[in-house]
């Protein structure tokens, strides 16, 4: 695969729905996904980011903002 030559850093956004975490990441408008706990939503919004830059998930680093409350039973 292609994309960056060193890894980028990307900021994602989850917030609660139901018994998802809904998933934007603003710097690249159209990727959005979900998880059904935060560990979940991290690994889809890599995985997202990676598909959305043709590069492999390995190579992007996420920060991830949770935003809204808790969840219970929710960890990661």
């Amino acid at each position: 695969m292609t994309g960056p030559a060193t890894p980028e850093t990307y900021r994602a956004i989850a917030e609660p729905d139901g018994d998802w975490w809904v998933v934007t990441v603003p710097d690249l408008p159209g990727v959005h996904t979900q998880g059904r706990n935060r560990e979940q939503a991290r690994n889809t919004a890599r995985d997202a980011i990676a598909t959305m830059l043709g590069t492999d998930a390995e190579r992007v680093t996420i920060t991830m903002d949770f935003r809204g409350s808790e969840r219970s039973g929710d960890s990661g």
